[in-house]
């Protein structure tokens, strides 16, 4: 039978026909996986199964329209069949590296079915746990790191405000809180549009290592020295998600701009330290973070109308119930922080949008 114009253009139809119900298929499976919650499972599985078969015809329809090309090449053969299978085939490569990576895809969401629950801290504190060691030699190597960095000692301007000089708490503790604080925000909404705050920021280290996690950084130093170098490091670093102010946390009137704001005791007068963690927790908003790692604050967050999370997490202006229903919900996001896509969009960037917002990702690809 010889293959004409009219079965040309029904090829090319039939393409495009499956790609628009894989779209199909993908908008039905992100509105499933939009909400942090138990996830349906069944519903979930059969869109999977659905996706992979559309896939398969997808391939196969390929595979003819480029076969027919090939038998339609010498120059006798209809120019007008040659141009519809030509137009056919123009996505040809991108379709493929689609179905391609299709597998990674249904890893990803299955990693996510069945929904369980992962606790935001890790609960070993033995001396001879293997990660407890080798986060102890990283944060060694970290407050070298950091030593080595801040090249100058506190101003005299600084110590006379009452201010501590630039003190480190240890990296592995910052990570751990703030990678919690990350699935927090994931579950109130707010990742995506993440406002943190360092109070007290000193030489920038902990800006920087938070830029990894948050849409947006904040420093706030008050010494003009610190402050320098802290601009310094993160330009140099090309961390182009942040800024550093030279300002008074005392009398800083934008707290309530941020949803994660941390402070690791900036002020040495009790009386001073009184006022700035006044000051912070008057003006956020209610449902902001706050990361207090010392024990000061802890002993008078409940005249500050915060409540524990967990680890050294509080909210602002909450009650320990909406806090509790806040950290169950967190325990049912990933772990993953470093929403990771492809060199060019795919048809399955929906996907990859909305398990990112879940707290899950591609494995890297090496």
């Amino acid at each position: 039978m010889t293959f004409d114009l009219q079965q040309a253009r029904k090829l090319n139809k039939s393409l495009q026909s499956q790609l628009l119900e894989t779209e199909n298929l993908v908008a039905k499976l992100v509105i499933i996986l939009k909400p942090i919650t138990q996830l349906n499972e069944v519903e979930i599985n059969q869109l999977l199964r659905a996706i992979e078969s559309n896939n398969h015809q997808i391939s196969r329809t390929l595979v003819l329209i480029s076969r027919k090309l090939l038998e339609t090449s010498h120059k006798e053969a209809d120019p007008a069949i040659k141009s519809e299978l030509s137009l056919a085939l123009r996505n040809g490569n991108q379709i493929r590296n689609w179905m391609a990576i299709w597998p990674q895809i249904d890893n990803l969401v299955r990693m996510q079915i069945p929904s369980k629950r992962r606790k935001l801290f890790h609960e070993s504190n033995a001396a001879n746990d293997i990660t407890i060691s080798q986060l102890s030699a990283f944060d060694s190597a970290f407050e070298d790191l950091r030593i080595r960095i801040s090249n100058q000692s506190q101003s005299a301007d600084s110590l006379n405000h009452g201010c501590f000089a630039d003190i480190s708490l240890p990296n592995s503790v910052f990570l751990e809180n703030i990678h919690a604080a990350y699935r927090l925000l994931l579950a109130q909404g707010q990742a995506a549009q993440s406002q943190f705050m360092d109070v007290g920021c000193g030489t920038g280290m902990k800006v920087l290592q938070a830029s990894k996690f948050f849409k947006q950084v904040t420093g706030l130093e008050y010494d003009k020295g610190y402050a320098k170098i802290a601009k310094k490091l993160l330009t140099q670093m090309y961390v182009q998600n942040s800024r550093i102010i030279r300002g008074d946390g005392l009398t800083f009137d934008a707290y309530k701009d941020f949803n994660l704001v941390y402070f690791y005791r900036p002020m040495r007068d009790t009386n001073l330290l009184k006022k700035l963690e006044d000051q912070i927790t008057h003006s956020v908003t209610p449902g902001t973070i706050l990361f207090a790692p010392y024990n000061h604050f802890y002993y008078r967050h409940k005249e500050l109308n915060c409540v524990p999370i967990g680890g050294k997490l509080y909210l602002a202006k909450s009650s320990q119930s909406q806090a509790n229903a806040l950290c169950r919900k967190a325990e049912l996001t990933g772990t993953f922080f470093n929403k990771q896509h492809h060199p060019a969009p795919t048809i399955w960037e929906p996907i990859i949008e909305v398990s990112g917002d879940r707290g899950f990702g591609l494995e890297p690809v090496n």
